[in-house]
């Protein structure tokens, strides 16, 4: 049986080799033996990025901001060196996908493999 409960931290943790400031959330999940812990993006208002947005933009290296418009999430904020990581895992699993139901469809017949070499003949023939 697993327990999840919302806990603002009281403590610094350290999460895949990121520190986590004191006061803010995380999403704990108690498994008995084992506690994982997600950690809750940042809620900021948009009024406050108009009024401070140096201030907004600086707690990008803490992780995602999530910009609240009358109570409700709006948009999300993260670093481009996050948005990068995140677009580059996101073609990982494209391309696996991608390969995984190219097998499938090799598998029931849909499509067939041809070796290299026949490619490589008909290429010879072609123009450049």
């Amino acid at each position: 049986m697993n327990h999840e409960f919302d806990h603002r931290l009281h403590h610094e943790y350290n999460v895949n080799g990121k520190l986590l400031p004191k006061d803010s959330h995380a999403k704990l999940v108690d498994f008995g033996r084992y506690v994982l812990m997600n950690v809750l993006p940042t809620l900021v208002p948009i009024s406050r990025l108009r009024q401070t947005p140096s201030e907004v933009l600086d707690q990008l290296s803490e992780g995602p901001i999530v910009l609240t418009q009358h109570g409700e999430a709006a948009a999300v904020l993260v670093d481009p060196e996050h948005w990068n990581r995140v677009i580059e895992e996101l073609e990982v699993w494209q391309d696996s996908f991608d390969a995984m139901e190219a097998r499938y469809r090799v598998a029931i017949g849909e499509d067939e493999v041809i070796e290299w070499s026949e490619v490589e003949a008909e290429l010879d023939g072609v123009p450049a």
